[in-house]
């Protein structure tokens, strides 16, 4: 799975490509809390517009990724995810606890300016 970064004040807005199977879901979870943990603090906004599959491993990802940015003091959000990412975090019941956008210009409209970290578009 290809990851490129966008690294802002109190965001960072990951882009993901590819397909998230259960070797790259691992891969890309410890590459992430590593991130987390050198940004503490910050928030983390995922872009799936160019993820095709998400393996069960990938929705634990995702939930082992809300926990520990609650732990410290931030948040995670999903953008631009298909209608077959949609189907599999619907029937796990995950759309409540993680905030999910159609557009990432959308999620960072709805990310309070101070926090965005000088974001202009």
């Amino acid at each position: 799975m290809d990851v490129e970064i966008k690294n802002l004040e109190k965001l960072m807005i990951v882009y993901l490509k590819g397909r998230m199977d259960l070797v790259k879901s691992n891969d890309l979870e410890r590459s992430l809390f590593k991130l987390i943990n050198e940004e503490k603090g910050k928030h983390l906004l995922l872009n799936f517009e160019d993820v095709d599959y998400l393996h069960s491993s990938g929705v634990r990802m995702l939930i082992s990724l809300h926990i520990r940015l609650e732990e410290h003091g931030a948040m995670l959000m999903l953008c631009c995810i298909n209608q077959a990412v949609k189907k599999i975090l619907e029937f796990v019941d995950i759309m409540d606890m993680i905030k999910i956008f159609n557009s990432e210009e959308e999620a960072i409209t709805a990310f309070p300016a101070s926090d965005a970290g000088g974001y202009h578009g």
